[in-house]
């Protein structure tokens, strides 16, 4: 709950218990809290925002008036709207904080945060996910980057047109879109289109691809962290297969998403996403050069670029980093290694996994098999070697001196901001911000090492996180 919301309720929840209970009323007392509760909301409304978790609260002066002209004088109507009462109360509470607008951490860098937006158009390809035959292949990016700390902007919001993202959300999980709705009020701590920080003549670049489904701001707790310790980091909407992508225009894309599976479908499409990647780095060599907001020129170190990614967009960050020069060193955060396949003797470039811990157990994959039995369209064998196939390629992958980090608790999307989305999303004893806080520092020390020289202090990160596993 919001500052505001939350001494709305108390003032609101407080005087509809006394109405109720009290045997006597002070009308002009009454009348007042009456009045302190509109103009709250008003404030609340126009500071910080409306959303439905809070109609309950908001309806309370029409119970108010309610209560303060019936007499209930009979015990067992007493009784019942007592009993109403408190579950009134509870469901009101719990609302807003079951569904919260939740704030990101303060990122721990010398710099602040700057963002902006641009829309790239690939004249090279067709949109294949378009009818029009002539269509062309169209990407939004965003860009978060270090800026001085005095500056002075207009903070981003987490989302900036909700509708489009909510829908594409409800049909990756089949909940409703009205649950997300509050994103629309979630605050960022990066400003809009403020001036590159000029402390260095130019930063390393980072790519950023998100899962399938999801969306280029998806990690929004792992970017703004990275770009404040002197990063340019850029996140790629890759369109159609994103829950929606906005575009600098203000028009969007919502998902098409072909429902996919199996390894010979996804090693086949991730090869969208690579030239997707590919053009990106094209664009951004343009931009380097000349930039019409002028923000960038000059201002990207493109010998030091790497990319991470969750998901789909991890298995893209790996087969860029076996296939174009100019990626350096990759994250992928609980990606199955789709894509062409990695040889025993494993990837030649530094690389980092992430795994969740229900991600690679087993025994959770078992279970998952036979809750869904009756639904299985293939053989039991065709999932089994699925999970056979899936561990081989990530045995693979890390063969050359990968590092594999397993957070407990964990499972996929624990990787995104989605566990900040509600409590009921993170998983049983899993503490979202306390797994966010591992994925920032070893990414940041593993991105430091291998982009900018400084020391990898991997026994540090293992002593000052011991309940990470770790491996090398």
């Amino acid at each position: 709950m919001r500052l505001i919301e939350m001494i709305y309720a108390i003032l609101a929840l407080g005087l509809l218990w006394w109405s109720f209970f009290s045997k006597k009323q002070n009308w002009k007392i009454i009348i007042l809290l009456l009045s302190a509760m509109l103009f709250l909301i008003t404030i609340q409304y126009k500071v910080e925002g409306f959303r439905w978790q809070m109609i309950p609260l908001y309806v309370v002066p029409i119970s108010l008036i309610y209560f303060l002209r019936v007499n209930v004088s009979k015990k067992w109507l007493k009784i019942t709207m007592s009993i109403s009462i408190c579950l009134f109360t509870v469901i009101s509470v719990s609302l807003p904080f079951i569904f919260p607008v939740f704030a990101f951490k303060e990122p721990t860098g010398k710099y602040a945060v700057g963002t902006t937006s641009y829309t790239f158009v690939d004249h090279n390809r067709l949109e294949t996910y378009e009818k029009d035959p002539y269509s062309k292949r169209k990407l939004a990016v965003q860009i978060w980057y270090p800026v001085n700390k005095d500056e002075k902007g207009k903070f981003a919001p987490y989302i900036s047109d909700i509708q489009p993202i909510a829908k594409g959300i409800k049909k990756a999980l089949h909940l409703p879109s009205f649950l997300f709705q509050q994103l629309s009020l979630v605050k960022t701590h990066s400003m809009l289109n403020v001036d590159v920080s000029p402390e260095k003549s130019n930063y390393p670049v980072l790519i950023f691809s998100h899962g399938l489904t999801g969306f280029r701001n998806q990690n929004t707790f792992e970017v703004e962290e990275l770009a404040s310790h002197g990063y340019i980091i850029v996140g790629i909407d890759h369109t159609y297969d994103a829950a929606a992508t906005i575009f600098t225009d203000g028009s969007s894309a919502e998902i098409r998403f072909k429902n996919l599976s199996g390894f010979d479908e996804l090693d086949s499409h991730i090869t969208l996403w690579e030239k997707d990647v590919s053009f990106v780095l094209n664009e951004l060599e343009k931009l380097n050069k000349n930039d019409r907001k002028n923000l960038f020129i000059n201002r990207m170190d493109l010998d030091q670029i790497g990319m991470f990614g969750h998901s789909y967009g991890g298995a893209t960050a790996v087969q860029m980093l076996m296939k174009d020069d100019r990626i350096k060193a990759a994250v992928n955060m609980d990606g199955t290694l789709y894509g062409e396949k990695i040889e025993e003797t494993g990837v030649e470039k530094p690389l980092m996994i992430f795994n969740g811990e229900k991600s690679i157990d087993y025994n959770e994959y078992k279970k998952t098999l036979n809750q869904a039995d009756s639904q299985l369209d293939k053989p039991l064998s065709y999932y089994e070697n699925n999970w056979k196939e899936t561990t081989e390629r990530r045995e693979n992958a890390l063969a050359n001196g990968g590092i594999s980090i397993e957070i407990p608790h964990t499972s996929h999307m624990s990787f995104t901001d989605f566990p900040l989305f509600s409590p009921f999303f993170a998983n049983k004893g899993e503490d979202p911000r306390y797994v966010h806080e591992v994925i920032n520092a070893f990414t940041l020390h593993f991105f430091d090492f291998h982009l900018k020289n400084k020391p990898f202090h991997l026994k540090q990160l293992k002593k000052a996180y011991s309940d990470i596993k770790v491996s090398e």
